[in-house]
Formats: C-alpha cells, sequence, structure tokens
C-alpha cells in the first residue's frame, strides 16, 4: 500500500508541473509523460501480482471435544405377560425374549416373576427352574443354553414372588438375542398365572461428560395419588445448550419401599 500511495502522489506532482508548460510542450514531454506512465502502470501491476500471490490465512475453527466418562447404574425392566401355564408336562413353562428386557451389553442380575393361582387355591411350596439363552462363550452341554437346577420358594397364599438370580459367570455370556425360560414343576394349584416379569441389570455407558449439576427437589408422591408424577423445570437449574447424558434420582420413604416401580421422561 505504501508504494501505491507514493506512485500517486508522484504522478500528482508531475501532472501538474506539466500543466503550467502546456503552451510550450514538445516532443520531450510526451516523452517523459510516457515514461512515467509506463512506470505506475508497472508499479502497480508488480504491487498486484504481490498481493494475488500471498496466501489469505484464517484462524482455525476450534471443536470442542468432552471428556469420556463410564457410567453405571443397576436398574430394573417390568414386562406384563399375563400367561397361564400348567403342572402338566409340556404346558408348564413360558419363554420371553431378552430384548424385551434389555440391550447388548447389559449385565443381568435376577428375574423375579409375580406369579397368581389360576384356579384360587394355595400355591403353597414352589417348585420350578429357570433356564436362558447363552452365547458360545459360555461352556454348556446344552449348547446355546443354561438351565438352573430346580429350586424351591415360599408363596404367600394365592400370590408368590420368584426370584432367580442369575450365576455371575453365566450373565457374562448373555446377549439380548436370546431368551428366558420360567417353569413350574410342582405346587398345590394345577396351573398359576405369570402376571408380570422384572429383570435387574447392570447397563455400563462411556457419555462425553463436562460436568455434573446437583438440584434439591424436595417434592412428595404417593403412588395412588391422582397426579403421580413429579415435574422439575431444568431450565432454572441446568445452563442453555447443555446436553443431559444421565440423571440420578435420590428418594426416600417413611417405610420400607421394598420395590420402586415407575418411569421417566424428559421433554425439551
Amino acid at each position: 500500500m505504501k508504494k501505491r500511495i507514493t506512485a500517486l502522489f508522484s504522478a500528482s506532482v508531475i501532472a501538474v508541473s506539466f500543466t503550467g508548460c502546456g503552451k510550450n510542450k514538445n516532443k520531450s514531454d510526451d516523452y517523459i509523460q510516457s515514461t512515467f506512465n509506463t512506470k505506475a502502470r508497472v508499479t502497480e501491476n508488480q504491487k498486484d501480482n504481490k498481493e494475488s500471490s500471498e496466501e489469505i490465512t484464517e484462524e482455525p475453527t476450534t471443536l470442542h471435544v468432552s471428556p469420556i466418562e463410564t457410567v453405571s447404574a443397576e436398574v430394573g425392566t417390568q414386562v406384563s405377560v399375563d400367561k397361564v401355564i400348567e403342572k402338566t408336562n409340556g404346558k408348564n413353562t413360558i419363554k420371553l425374549p431378552l430384548s424385551d428386557f434389555i440391550e447388548n451389553g447389559d449385565v443381568i442380575s435376577s428375574f423375579t416373576f409375580v406369579i397368581y393361582s389360576a384356579d384360587n387355591l394355595d400355591i403353597g411350596q414352589f417348585k420350578g427352574g429357570c433356564g436362558i439363552s447363552v452365547t458360545e462363550d459360555y461352556p454348556s452341554e446344552d449348547e446355546g443354553w443354561y438351565q438352573s437346577p430346580d429350586f424351591t420358594a415360599s408363596t404367600q397364599g394365592t400370590y408368590g414372588e420368584i426370584k432367580w438370580d442369575v450365576p455371575e459367570d453365566v450373565s457374562q455370556c448373555v446377549s439380548a438375542d436370546g431368551e428366558v425360560l420360567f417353569g413350574y414343576w410342582w405346587g398345590n394349584t394345577s396351573s398359576i398365572r405369570v402376571e408380570n416379569v422384572t429383570c435387574t441389570y447392570t447397563r455400563t455407558k462411556d457419555l462425553p461428560v463436562d460436568g455434573t449439576i446437583s438440584q434439591e427437589i424436595g417434592q412428595s408422591v404417593g403412588y395412588n395419588d391422582a397426579d403421580n408424577t413429579i415435574k422439575v423445570k431444568t431450565s432454572d437449574f441446568m445452563p442453555e445448550n447443555t446436553v443431559p447424558q444421565a440423571v440420578t434420582f435420590n428418594i426416600s420413604s417413611s417405610g420400607g419401599s421394598r420395590k420402586f416401580t415407575g418411569a421417566f421422561g424428559y421433554n425439551s
């Protein structure tokens, strides 16, 4: 730019000088004027070429990458079944797809089967068994299948909760592509109705996490309430453009809660 300013200033001065001698103009004057104009154009071209040859540099865009944190939680999935099985061989088992309960990568801890007498007789001492599909990593005699030993469980009249703790070595070789089996071998009633099944498992995820936020809620709710939900306005404590990855609720009750059955939801 400095060269460009200098060239224009020189041209102005020379032009004024030539204008004052316009009547006595001769060939020598034309030659000087022509020579100057040529040099001025050369100077301008050199400057333009230099500017075009310079690379244009821009500030690099910085992409934020959140650190990864491994988060594990023990949760449960309850599935309604409402099917009757008899004590008779060939009619005394039920199979359910594991994909109704878990995702691949989850590690199952147990199944709890809620049963009722189908003929209103006391169930008494329940005797039965469970089975589950396993991957080829598990050394099973029955390829692709693990069958538990027979077991007994106490019931409460016409009602019972039968819990099966899945062996740890088996749970490591279970995928969501398989099935779980529940069998009724013996009891005081000829048939039972399986109302629902709850699968307890551990789910582990690698999540991009920049930090955690804690918020006191201080609300109470009862399962018999007309509105048995608690809603929390996240905009009151969550910064703008925050993307929630995992939410943990700490709950307490005045008495023993035994088993929590509920659901979670989120809207934006």
